[in-house]
């Protein structure tokens, strides 16, 4: 009976033991997780992008030799006037206008990087055309330029017909007389006559571009510039 009370006692201990840990123990500790930020991209709204500008450029028209594969049908004049022109003009003879000037271009010279170039004027260049105002169309035209009395050795161009606005001409260099190309001499205060000429089966019709020679540190250059119809039998 004492044995039987005895372990009773144990048992009733032990779990009133067990029962105070259990009260008195500290809970777990909670796990704790941080709120996570966020992040809001501000995107420009849809189809406000503004499109690259679009330039465009109008090249100018480079000044060269002009043959006869390249006749046009244009209102006077029919090419742009080189830049830095110091002399010359426009006259009527017949059907025709001529249009005749010098202009300053420093790729022009004795010494040319290109034979197209070549100028016993340093630094100038001619510009010579003509343009058809004739009623009725005609044919064929021959077409000369050079240096007085040397016309009819430089042919320019030759037409098998031509009508109402057709043109023609050259850009290069002058050819003065005992240069490399021409006979004869030249001086300071020579007078100088470069012409364009057609010849047509109703006739010839020209023009001719005059200048005085003046002597500088660069070789020669034209003064007292002027224009006139080329006289008859030129």
């Amino acid at each position: 009976m004492k044995k039987a009370l005895f372990h009773w006692c144990i048992v009733l201990l032990l779990g009133v033991t067990a029962c105070t840990a259990h009260t008195h123990s500290s809970p777990p500790s909670p796990t704790i997780t941080p709120p996570q930020p966020t992040i809001a991209l501000a995107l420009p709204p849809t189809g406000t992008l503004t499109p690259s500008a679009v330039i465009t450029a109008t090249l100018p028209t480079p000044v060269n030799f002009i043959g006869g594969a390249q006749i046009q049908e244009t209102p006077f004049p029919p090419q742009p006037m080189p830049a830095d022109v110091i002399g010359g003009g426009a006259v009527k003879d017949g059907p025709f206008v001529f249009d005749l000037r010098l202009f300053q271009d420093p790729s022009f010279g004795q010494q040319p990087v290109a034979a197209s170039l070549y100028s016993d004027l340093n630094g100038i260049g001619a510009y010579l055309w003509w343009v058809y105002q004739g009623p009725e169309a005609t044919g064929p035209v021959q077409t000369y330029w050079g240096t007085l009395p040397h016309l009819d050795q430089l042919d320019q161009a030759t037409f098998a017909s031509i009508s109402k606005g057709s043109n023609g001409g050259r850009t290069g260099g002058v050819l003065l007389p005992g240069g490399p190309f021409l006979p004869g001499e030249s001086n300071p205060g020579d007078r100088i006559h470069l012409a364009l000429k057609v010849h047509t089966p109703n006739g010839n019709f020209g023009a001719v571009l005059h200048f005085t020679l003046n002597q500088d540190a660069n070789g020669f250059e034209p003064t007292d510039i002027s224009v006139d119809v080329l006289p008859s039998g030129g």
